[in-house]
């Protein structure tokens, strides 16, 4: 089965997993439909894979949201999980009860 990934707006960057993926062609489903999806090295259903290279600083962005600055150069077709990924969404620490 060729693993598929998914995105949903033209400018996102990364597209989310739906299924393990070993090296090699994959299925994009969603926008942008016009990439050709390759992933580099294995990776786990769940996580982002670069539709594009990113370098450090560059805005990351997921279903037309920007998640946050790379804190690493990333090449397409790599895969990466949000601690790589500066957090923009808060600057006050959260507090869980």
């Amino acid at each position: 089965m060729i693993p598929r990934a998914f995105s949903i707006h033209p400018s996102d960057s990364v597209a989310v997993l739906l299924d393990d993926a070993v090296a090699g062609p994959g299925k994009l489903l969603g926008l942008p439909c016009d990439i050709v999806l390759s992933a580099n090295q294995p990776i786990s259903l769940g996580h982002k894979i670069a539709l594009r290279a990113h370098k450090e600083g560059d805005a990351v962005t997921k279903y037309g949201v920007r998640i946050g600055p790379r804190l690493l150069p990333l090449l397409r077709g790599i895969g990466f999980i949000c601690t790589t990924v500066a957090a923009i969404w808060t600057s006050a620490p959260i507090r869980w009860r």
